[in-house]
């Protein structure tokens, strides 16, 4: 049931944010918002680290998912 519900929300989020990728969307169902993202991708390019915006949401997003395990 917990994984029906998972991605129930998966795809919701997905309905709503069509250009988040899958670690992004993930954050987002579990509680993280934009907001939160978009902070700290602006730290991330205040230490130097510069990519393109999407790719640099989807790392952060992943090593924040691979922290939770």
């Amino acid at each position: 049931m917990k994984l029906l519900i998972w991605k129930i929300k998966m795809l919701l989020m997905k309905i709503r944010n069509p250009k988040a990728g899958y670690y992004e969307r993930m954050c987002l169902v579990a509680g993280y918002k934009r907001s939160d993202i978009d902070y700290w991708l602006a730290e991330e390019k205040k230490i130097g680290v510069y990519a393109s915006d999407a790719e640099m949401r989807e790392d952060l997003c992943e090593s924040e998912v691979s922290c939770w395990e």
